[in-house]
């Protein structure tokens, strides 16, 4: 006996991937469009976008193709101010992408003769972790926003791997928004247009991968990074910020 209740239209589940292949760099784009695909996806309705580079990839083609893909779904106008927002723990070197790429964008928004120039605005912050601060990145982000208004958010963020194969190997960029420490289970606020009123962009790198998924054993709270992980994201930050600094025209 088929049960109708779990039938559905074809059409109503909406998903569209697209795959390329660039400067020796695998691209794939995967957009969510309809409420039934993410309902049965359990990812929110937007734009995936994974960037798997080969060992033969340039550094800068890299960067070029990180500046194609976020020119591609970052909708504001070339004048509005653009906030890049780098997360982490700058003493963690595991965690410490985010703050490490904020450190590298360049920033224009207090500097009148570059914006005179037809520069993009572009202000960046690096808030810090709770346990340094006592507050959640989110709450302390939303205030910048409620005070200096930019139009966009750009997020960067350490993620846990789910698996070995994309530990340190892939750069992912979203537009539905970052969840902090939700790959370490500490569920932060999360970074998306609902919570902070504006679009949000997250760029992440998997830069730790649980014990569990290692060695199958169950190994709560202990994670597993590279031994040249520092080198790692050095040159990651340095590869991520001169594409956000390339897509947003300096």
């Amino acid at each position: 006996m088929v049960d109708n209740n779990n039938l559905f239209d074809a059409d109503d589940f909406d998903m569209k991937t697209h795959t390329a292949y660039n400067y020796s760099i695998l691209i794939t784009r995967t957009q969510i469009k309809s409420a039934l695909a993410a309902e049965i996806l359990e990812k929110p309705i937007g734009n995936y976008i994974t960037i798997e580079p080969t060992a033969k990839a340039d550094d800068r083609h890299i960067s070029f193709v990180i500046a194609e893909e976020i020119r591609r779904i970052l909708k504001i106008k070339y004048a509005d101010l653009l906030l890049v927002v780098g997360i982490g723990n700058r003493h963690m070197t595991s965690d410490a992408l985010g703050v490490r790429v904020a450190e590298k964008i360049i920033v224009t928004a207090h500097n009148q003769e570059l914006l005179d120039a037809n520069y993009r605005p572009v202000a960046a912050v690096v808030p810090n972790t709770m346990g340094k601060t006592g507050i959640e990145s989110g709450v302390i982000i939303r205030g910048i926003i409620k005070e200096v208004k930019p139009k966009a958010v750009i997020v960067v963020d350490a993620l846990c791997s789910p698996s070995l194969e994309r530990l340190n190997s892939t750069i992912q960029i979203t537009d539905t928004g970052i969840q902090p420490g939700a790959g370490l289970g500490n569920k932060c606020l999360k970074l998306d247009k609902e919570t902070l009123g504006i679009p949000v962009i997250a760029i992440g790198v998997p830069t730790t991968v649980a014990f569990d998924v290692i060695d199958g054993k169950s190994g709560a709270g202990k994670y597993f990074c590279t031994y040249d992980i520092d080198d790692i994201v050095k040159r990651q930050a340095k590869i991520i910020a001169n594409g956000i600094n390339r897509a947003v025209g300096i």
